[in-house]
C-alpha cells in the first residue's frame, strides 16, 4: 500500500538534507511505526506520504513515494484526502470549524459526500471512539486530549485507505491511550493500513507489524513483528526507543541543577468555571512542601491544566485561595514566583535561537549568563 523508494528531501530554506535514502514498504492492511528521537524526520516522512510535502511545504525531493500503486509526486493535495486520513500531533492545526460535530463533517462536506451519509458516519465515529459527550461542543472548550479524539474521528469519517497518525498519544491520558491501541488493532483487523510516527510503543504492542527506527534523517534499523517482540528493554533503549511494555521503565540518574528556594504551597477551596458554564473545579484543597513533586492526574478534560494555570496565576479562581509560605498570594504574586511549561511549547517561544530564548528576562551581562550555560549543559 505504501512504498518509500530512496526518498531524499531538502527544504528550500535549509542547506542540509532532512531525509536521506529513506526506504521501506507497508503491505496493505498492516501497521507500520516510525520511531526515533525528536527531530529525526518522522513527521517529514508522514507529510511525504499524505501529500503535504511538497504541496504545502516546498522542498527538493529525490526518490518517490508510491501509494496504492500510484506515484503521488505529481498529484494535487486534494487527491490524497480520500486516500490518506491524517491526524497531526497538534490537532488544532487541522481544525477548520469551532464545533466538534461540524469539524468531523467538514472534510466530507468538501468532498461532496451526501448529507445522509455524513450524518451516518458522524454517528459511527462518535460511537466507535466513545465520544458522544463531545457532540456539538465548542472546540475551544475541549481539552488537548479531547481535541485529539475529534481529529481522529474526522480522519476516520472519511473512510480512507490509509490512516496516517503523527504521535496520536501525545495528548491522551493512559486510559485513552490504551483505548486508542485497541481501536487501531480493530481497524487493522478490518483491513485498514496504518502508519504511525510515535515515541510511546507500549500501546502498539499488539498492533505494530513493522518498526522503522530513524536517526538524523536516515533509517537506522527496521524489523518485523517477531523480531520486535524478541527485543528486550536494553536493546530497545540502545536504539533510543522506549519499552514495548509499560511496566518496564528506564531509570535515569538524577540531574544536578542550581536548586531553587524551597517554598510551601497551600490551596484552599479552589473553584473555577468559565463564564456562563458549570464549574470545572470544585473545592480543590491540597498542600505541597519544598522539594516535593506533586502529580496532577485524571482523565482528559478533568481540569488538570486549568488547575495548573490557577496555581501559576494565569487564571483567577472564582473562590478559594492560594498560599505561598504562609501568605495568601494574588495571581500577580503567583506569576512572579512560578513558571508554567505548556503542553504546546510553540505558544511560549519568542526568540529566534535557543540561547536567546533561554536568556529572555535574564541579566545576560551578569551572573545569569553563567546560570544559562549551566542549565543548557
Amino acid at each position: 500500500m505504501i512504498v518509500c523508494d530512496n526518498l531524499c528531501l531538502r527544504f528550500s530554506a535549509q542547506r542540509d538534507p532532512v531525509l536521506q535514502g529513506i526506504g521501506f514498504s507497508v503491505p496493505r492492511g498492516t501497521c507500520a511505526v516510525l520511531a526515533g528521537g525528536s527531530g529525526c524526520g518522522k513527521t517529514t516522512v508522514t507529510r511525504c506520504i499524505n501529500g503535504l510535502i511538497p504541496a504545502l511545504y516546498p522542498a527538493d525531493i529525490e526518490g518517490d513515494v508510491w501509494i496504492d500503486g500510484l506515484s503521488f509526486g505529481g498529484h494535487n493535495p486534494w487527491d490524497t484526502g480520500p486516500v490518506c486520513g491524517c491526524v497531526f500531533q497538534d490537532p488544532r492545526s487541522q481544525f477548520f470549524t469551532t464545533n466538534a460535530t461540524s469539524e468531523i463533517a467538514f472534510a466530507m462536506e468538501n468532498y461532496g459526500v451526501a448529507p445522509d451519509k455524513i450524518n451516518r458516519r458522524i454517528d459511527e465515529v462518535f460511537s466507535l471512539l466513545d465520544i458522544g459527550h463531545l457532540r456539538d461542543k465548542s472546540v475551544f472548550a475541549l481539552s488537548s486530549g479531547e481535541k485529539q479524539k475529534i481529529a481522529i474521528a474526522s480522519a476516520l469519517a472519511m473512510k480512507p485507505k490509509i490512516l496516517v497518525l503523527d504521535e496520536p498519544s501525545a495528548n491522551l491520558d493512559l486510559k485513552s491511550t490504551v483505548a486508542l491501541g485497541e481501536l487501531l488493532q480493530g481497524l487493522k483487523q478490518q483491513g485498514q493500513t496504518i502508519i504511525i510516527a510515535e515515541h510511546r510503543l507500549h500501546y502498539l504492542y499488539e498492533t505494530a507489524d513493522h518498526l522503522v527506527v530513524m536517526d538524523n534523517g536516515r533509517v537506522r534499523w527496521q524489523a518485523e513483528r517477531e523480531k520486535i517482540r524478541a527485543f528486550g528493554t536494553k536493546e530497545l533503549n540502545a536504539l533510543g526507543l522506549r519499552s514495548l511494555r509499560l511496566k518496564d521503565r528506564v531509570k535515569h540518574k538524577p540531574v544536578s541543577l542550581l536548586a531553587p528556594p524551597k517554598v510551601t504551597l497551600n490551596c484552599r477551596g479552589l473553584s473555577f468555571g468559565y463564564q456562563n458554564t458549570p464549574l470545572l473545579l470544585r473545592d480543590i484543597s491540597f498542600g505541597a512542601k519544598g522539594g516535593e513533586i506533586v502529580g496532577l492526574v485524571g482523565d482528559n478534560g478533568a481540569g488538570k491544566t486549568t488547575l495548573a494555570k490557577i496555581l501559576c496565576g494565569l487564571l483567577k479562581q472564582r473562590w478559594g485561595s492560594v498560599w505561598i509560605d504562609g501568605a495568601e498570594a494574588t495571581p500577580k504574586m503567583r506569576i512572579a514566583q512560578s513558571y508554567f511549561v505548556m503542553q504546546d511549547a510553540d505558544y511560549q517561544l519568542f526568540a529566534e535561537s535557543v540561547e536567546e530564548e533561554v536568556c529572555l528576562g535574564c541579566d545576560v551581562h551578569g551572573r545569569d549568563r553563567e546560570r544559562v550555560g549551566h542549565v543548557l549543559a
